[in-house]
């Protein structure tokens, strides 16, 4: 056997099997989103992302918004009165990209950074990115496909993938989610995976400067109000849950800004009894977990019971299940 076919024989070995092409689930949309283009009505993106002391991770998130297929027209970034080197960090970055932009304030929350740069933004559509989280590259591209298959949508949503110290899930939300979803937990989740028409964003108010937590869930909901959302079913958000504060590790003002949340999203519905009820289980359900994340089983319990005595559902009876092997698992090594 000559050398020339040992070497093309071992090639055929080294070589893996050809596939069959696999049906690409967003090729319609791809499509759509190419015939958008087409029009010359491509939308100008802005992204917007508030910060707090976190020079050490705000560089990723930056490199993930500047890194997409689809290019954002700016960058706004509000540093709400970080006293580490975050400014010398953007301000270096923005040298090489004239993209980035930097406002500086006092320091009033995240709520209040983010309607800041909302305010700033001179894009169609704003795509809100918190400084410890990252997009996938295709993130920006994806949802203008889903935008361009539900034109009259107000807001685009993705699923996450959530990163602990030694966990990952995956979290996807439900399709254009109806309000009595979204009156009964916060289906799109976080705000990094929210990209929203900004004239609906002020003409709804913008995010509540004065909630504790929950003002996600609250926007969501008042931007239901006001028209569909386009959501694309695929993990185009790292979200990092670990270690370092955020406002959700806060648990005080977590419960705080729940209760103020559940008292809007059950008003005026009080005359439906039977949908008031079901709203009002749900939302225990959604305090036993914020419990269970606190390290309080027994108050975790004592939700989870009150959920299943107003209406009984399966996800009661697991979430009871769960906390209760956690208040025993607690008992025991006291």
């Amino acid at each position: 056997i000559r050398a020339s076919d040992r070497d093309r024989n071992r090639r055929d070995v080294c070589r893996p099997p050809s596939k069959a092409r696999q049906p690409n689930p967003y090729e319609s949309i791809l499509l759509a989103l190419a015939t958008f283009e087409s029009r010359g009505t491509r939308m100008k993106i802005s992204a917007v992302i508030p910060t707090f002391n976190r020079a050490s991770l705000i560089e990723g998130a930056i490199h993930s918004v500047l890194r997409q297929t689809v290019p954002v027209s700016e960058l706004i970034i509000v540093d709400d009165g970080s006293t580490d080197c975050t400014e010398d960090l953007v301000r270096r970055l923005s040298i090489s990209d004239q993209r980035i932009i930097f406002i500086k304030q006092q320091r009033g929350g995240a709520n209040r950074a983010r309607n800041a740069g909302s305010k700033a933004a001179t894009g169609d559509w704003i795509a809100f990115l918190d400084s410890d989280d990252t997009w996938e590259k295709d993130k920006l591209r994806l949802q203008l496909a889903a935008l361009a298959e539900n034109p009259g949508a107000v807001a685009s949503f993705t699923g996450l993938r959530n990163i602990g110290v030694n966990t990952e899930k995956i979290y996807l939300p439900p399709f254009d989610p109806s309000l009595f979803e979204i009156r009964s937990a916060n289906v799109l989740s976080t705000t990094s995976t929210a990209m929203i028409n900004k004239t609906v964003f002020w003409e709804v108010g913008g995010f509540d400067p004065e909630l504790p937590s929950c003002q996600d869930w609250d926007l969501w909901f008042r931007l239901r109000q006001k028209g569909h959302f386009a959501v694309v079913r695929q993990p185009l958000v790292r979200y990092n849950s670990g270690p370092h504060e955020r406002i959700t590790s806060n648990f005080g003002r977590v419960i705080d800004g729940h209760e103020q949340v559940f008292r809007r999203l059950r008003a005026g519905i009080e005359h439906d009894r039977q949908a008031s009820r079901r709203i009002s289980a749900k939302h225990k359900l959604v305090l036993t977990e914020v419990y269970l994340r606190s390290g309080d089983p027994k108050t975790a319990v004592r939700q989870c019971m009150s959920s299943l005595l107003t209406s009984p559902s399966k996800r009661g009876v697991r979430l009871l299940a769960t906390s209760a092997r956690h208040l025993v698992t607690g008992l025991l090594h006291q």
